[in-house]
């Protein structure tokens, strides 16, 4: 699974999964099934065996279905545990990564302005790596994805998707301003710039403010300059 944001670095994603140790084991009592960590046991996100779970504070597996109360997303459990994606449950639609696509007509536009802002590029990627644009989004102030000082972007409420390809493989995240209708490239990792499109054409770069190298077009197109 994937996160939009690890501490200051852009990664785009969203749920970080916990790796599991050779000692962690399933474990059922009266209230439940836990699993076992060593001297300790599982909390939130955890991936094992290729499947997804989900414990709360206590150590407990969850089933049904569970809000991510910090990116204010859904997710569906089966009774075994394991999250439920690429599917439809009760009439509603789950992602890859599991999520709820909430619909939106907003959220729908704030997409469609992306495909069109920015055409060649995603086209490009597509052709090339079968990427394709998530119609999974997130929204929020822009401070909760990206952090914000280190690029100086203005600060408003953003619709947040990805670019996404085989393997769970992805290439970028996309903001799109509110208020503004901007529409930001976002890269995986700080030091890299932020670019504004518009136009299919990088019409503003935000760089990175603790970075003094020039990192270039990260995206590596010949139309931008």
């Amino acid at each position: 699974m994937r996160k939009l944001i690890s501490g200051a670095l852009v990664v785009i994603s969203v749920l970080v999964l916990s790796p599991t140790g050779a000692s962690a084991e399933w474990r059922q009592d009266n209230n439940g099934w836990w699993y076992s960590e060593g001297n300790s046991y599982a909390k939130g996100w955890r991936d094992i065996n290729g499947k997804t779970y989900y414990f709360d504070s206590n150590g407990y597996m969850k089933t049904g279905w569970v809000q991510d109360n910090y990116y204010d997303t859904w997710h569906y459990f089966y009774q075994d545990g394991a999250m439920a994606h690429d599917t439809v449950i009760d009439g509603y639609e789950l992602d890859e990564d599991g999520i709820w696509i909430k619909p939106s007509k907003e959220a729908e536009e704030a997409r469609n302005l992306i495909l069109k802002e920015d055409n060649n590029y995603i086209s490009k990627m597509n052709e090339a790596y079968g990427a394709k644009l998530t119609k999974r989004y997130l929204e929020g102030n822009i401070k909760k994805f990206i952090a914000s000082d280190k690029w100086n972007l203005p600060v408003e409420d953003v619709y947040v998707f990805s670019l996404t390809g085989s393997h769970d493989s992805e290439f970028c995240g996309y903001m799109v301003g509110k208020t503004s209708k901007n529409v930001y490239c976002v890269p995986h990792q700080g030091g890299l710039s932020i670019y504004q499109i518009k136009n299919n054409e990088i019409v503003k770069t935000y760089k990175w403010l603790d970075s003094y190298a020039y990192d270039g077009n990260w995206r590596n197109l010949d139309k931008d300059k």
